[in-house]
């Protein structure tokens, strides 16, 4: 439903193309990490309501966790030599934390090449 809305907005005319790409990124980036904390709380519930302990503790801790300043993605400039180094901060930022999908992960990385 979200890309049809954003596909019929990209069809009007933007003067700046650029401007309006990234705002849709950082909203895009913005949307998924929310999904994906509220995602975890939801699975904290559950598996905490199914042994009888307090949820409290962990979505008090993710919530903590969406009063940082959202670090920047890096973006592959397409340089081999650089390729590594860019793997292991998307490695450390995105690929090892359990909290995204395996298609927000992907995502996350289509766009930062």
């Amino acid at each position: 439903r979200f890309d049809e809305v954003q596909s019929q907005i990209e069809l009007i005319a933007i003067d700046d193309v650029e401007a309006a790409e990234l705002e849709r990124e950082e909203f895009e980036n913005n949307y998924f990490e929310i999904r994906s904390y509220m995602q975890e709380i939801i699975n904290q519930s559950k598996a905490t309501s199914s042994n009888g302990h307090n949820v409290s503790y962990g979505a008090t801790s993710l919530m903590n966790r969406t009063h940082l300043t959202p670090i920047p993605l890096p973006k592959f400039n397409g340089n081999l030599q650089d390729w590594s180094s860019f793997f292991d901060i998307f490695q450390a930022m995105v690929h090892n934390d359990e909290g995204y999908t395996p298609a927000q992960k992907f995502y996350y990385l289509r766009s930062c090449l």
